[in-house]
């Protein structure tokens, strides 16, 4: 999936085939396959042959396998256990088409196309079937695999491990990978739109990957679209699904995780590896995501401590504050503003990951000194957040910070927002308000 209007925010310039003569190129195989639907859909979907795929692809890889120095042609490998929601539902609506189109093949071919058309597919069988045989037909200068997950990681790893020098792919998303983009190619013309390597840096890089890799981790969500300004958004009525903003960060830190440590097949070594190399701090915050699944690697459970994700809210200096017909997208909405702050229901949360070992659990003054211990809850209970630790008292009174997000009506929640009463009372001697939630294996 890739990303609404990030292509009209970065320039590109025509590329011929021509120049990419003695480059090492990679293909999105399934992106491509999309592309080929038309052609393909009846012969895969009604009778499970292969034959013309690859009577497609042979026809759409010869210029490039003749041209470059060596082309590798990628597809998808296993479903990525935090996105199962959203692939999963993307699965059996795809199923469901395919289904109509196959009911009324017989009988109005022209409905049952479009259908098959829109429900198209490569099956595993047809994806290895396909890879056998173009590795026959090209046995030198190319190679077909299916990467361990998602073909993104695995072109992107291939790129900042020096082992291609461009990626072909229609997708915008891989722009946030940094790699040399081949968009829009068309193999009749040999022609594409090239995309030098797009370094998101304000708001930070790191950041903003986080929030845009994390689209089809909101499986209720509407996507990701870029605003002006490099301000990009998620937004969705149906969010509160999540229950609430903790669940949100979870979500995204799952996110993260996912965009900088997906096992990929490293083609030097011929050895399943992660993206990035783990350390310490990551294995610790790995304990508390046991559903994340990041391939053959098996890590040693025993060695990992506690985690805490602390987020920094930003307030103004303000007594109380009420606020009264909030839209529920306004409230659960998030943004990354210019100050490379992410903003949760109108919150700026600034996340930062870090790692802390068993003293934190004796709660230790000084470093940990001010900070706010938030339980998560769901959605339909109350939230309150109060000081763990002593705070300055102004005229006699101890100030604290207590949210309070009520709805017991969750069924009646209208896709066009919702209204609800939400109560602040901040202190007054603090801007800045540091929350740690803790969180455990029963909670996730």
């Amino acid at each position: 999936m890739g990303f609404p209007g990030l292509f009209k925010e970065v320039s590109g310039k025509p590329i011929k085939l021509s120049e990419l003569k003695g480059k090492r190129v990679v293909v999105d195989g399934f992106n491509f396959a999309f592309n080929m639907a038309s052609s393909l859909a009846v012969s895969v979907i009604i009778y499970n042959d292969y034959r013309k795929a690859v009577k497609q692809f042979r026809a759409f890889l010869e210029p490039l396998v003749r041209e470059c120095s060596h082309v590798y042609l990628v597809w998808d490998g296993q479903l990525l256990p935090c996105k199962s929601i959203t692939s999963i539902t993307r699965m059996k609506e795809r199923s469901a088409l395919r289904e109509q189109g196959k009911n009324l093949f017989k009988s109005n071919f022209k409905e049952a196309f479009r259908l098959l058309k829109k429900g198209f597919t490569m099956p595993r069988a047809i994806v290895q079937n396909l890879n056998i045989a173009l590795n026959q037909i090209f046995k030198n200068k190319f190679d077909a695999f299916c990467a361990p997950y998602e073909a993104d990681q695995q072109m992107a790893f291939m790129y900042h491990h020096d082992q291609i020098d461009y990626v072909l792919s229609t997708d915008s998303d891989m722009l946030i990978y940094n790699v040399p983009l081949v968009a829009n190619y068309d193999q009749r013309t040999k022609a594409g739109t090239y995309y030098k390597p797009f370094i998101l840096n304000k708001p930070p890089s790191f950041l903003i990957k986080q929030i845009l890799h994390g689209c089809d981790y909101f499986p209720y969500g509407s996507g990701i679209q870029l605003r002006n300004n490099n301000k990009f958004s998620v937004r969705s009525p149906k969010c509160h699904k999540y229950g609430s903003p903790d669940r949100v960060i979870q979500t995204l830190v799952c996110s993260l995780l996912q965009f900088h440590f997906q096992a990929v097949f490293d083609i030097s070594t011929q050895k399943v590896v992660h993206m990035n190399k783990m350390d310490q701090n990551i294995l610790k915050l790995l304990e508390f995501l046991p559903n994340f699944v990041l391939g053959p690697t098996q890590i040693d459970m025993s060695q990992i401590g506690t985690v805490e994700c602390i987020m920094r809210l930003k307030r103004q200096q303000v007594k109380q504050k009420q606020v009264q017909g909030v839209k529920f997208e306004e409230m659960y909405g998030i943004m990354i503003n210019d100050n490379g702050d992410v903003e949760i229901g109108g919150l700026n949360v600034n996340v930062n990951v870090n790692s802390i070992y068993d003293d934190y659990m004796q709660k230790q003054e000084g470093e940990f000194k001010n900070r706010v211990l938030w339980e998560p809850k769901t959605y339909a209970q109350n939230v309150t957040v109060q000081y763990e630790n002593e705070i300055k008292e102004e005229d006699g009174e101890e100030d604290f910070l207590n949210i309070i997000v009520e709805d017991e009506h969750d069924e009646a929640i209208e896709e066009d927002g919702l209204e609800e009463d939400v109560t602040e009372q901040v202190p007054q001697t603090q801007e800045e308000i540091i929350i740690t939630i803790l969180w455990s294996p029963s909670q996730l």
